[in-house]
């Protein structure tokens, strides 16, 4: 982090995959604009700097976060006062009493895939729709939305936290690239990804090391190192220069 002192840097980190390495990033080890490194003591943010920030994201995973609803306008009049759940994208700023103002929610939209999803399919349970017909649709596979919880650990004197958690909540949305709102900003969705393009994955066929080559393999020496030999043009024309 030294090497950031100088430079404005927000750092977001995923609540379930950091907790066990920084533990003062457990909801009873955290305090309010301070930072425990290297299991020492937390200190405060401004001694390592003026420009770091730091962002704990947690989703619903180990059932951490609940899924959402949020309440849906009723506009008919055979419906008026009859209450219904609905979808909600936005920043959402909990109403608690002495709460310190650093915790907020973010939610997103329908996935683009469930253009055939209503708010009322149940997949347990019989249901009746507003139109009278059953959404009992047990064999559909259905969307379940996800609430994240963002939490403005340590910010800098004069911030307000809730711009810095509408920022956090900003990245999931990138139209340029992600057609739906991302489950995570952008920084730990790209992490997650090169995190299982890095990872060693198993292979799909077990391997006998006591089995002599596969035929057709070109492998005479089992499991190793494997080395590919592409015979090119430009290959063959280095080859007649240096034969010349």
């Amino acid at each position: 982090m030294a090497s950031l002192r100088g430079t404005p840097t927000l750092v977001l980190a995923h609540a379930q995959d950091v907790r066990k390495r920084w533990p003062w990033l457990t909801n009873g080890g955290l305090e309010v604009d301070r930072i425990g490194l290297d299991g020492g003591p937390a200190q405060r943010i401004g001694l390592y700097g003026k420009h770091l920030r730091v962002a704990r994201v947690a989703d619903s995973g180990r059932d951490e976060t609940p899924q959402w609803w949020a309440e849906r306008d009723e506009r008919e009049e055979e419906l008026a006062g009859q209450q219904r759940g609905g979808f909600g994208i936005g920043l959402w700023v909990p109403d608690e009493p002495g709460a310190p103002g650093r915790v907020f929610y973010s939610t997103a939209d329908k996935a683009s895939t469930q253009t055939k999803l209503t708010n009322d399919d149940a997949k347990l349970t019989p249901h009746v729709n507003p139109a009278g017909r059953s959404a009992h649709r047990p064999t559909v596979n259905a969307w379940n939305p996800e609430l994240l919880e963002l939490t403005l650990a340590c910010l800098q004197p004069g911030d307000d936290p809730e711009a810095w958690a509408a920022f956090v909540h900003q990245q999931r949305i990138c139209k340029d690239d992600y057609r739906d709102v991302l489950g995570l900003p952008l920084a730990l969705h790209l992490a997650r990804l090169a995190d299982e393009y890095a990872l060693p994955h198993d292979e799909e066929e077990a391997v006998d090391p006591t089995a002599g080559p596969v035929a057709g393999t070109g492998v005479e020496d089992g499991p190793g190192q494997l080395a590919f030999d592409f015979d090119t043009d430009e290959d063959d024309e280095d080859q007649a220069h240096g034969n010349a």
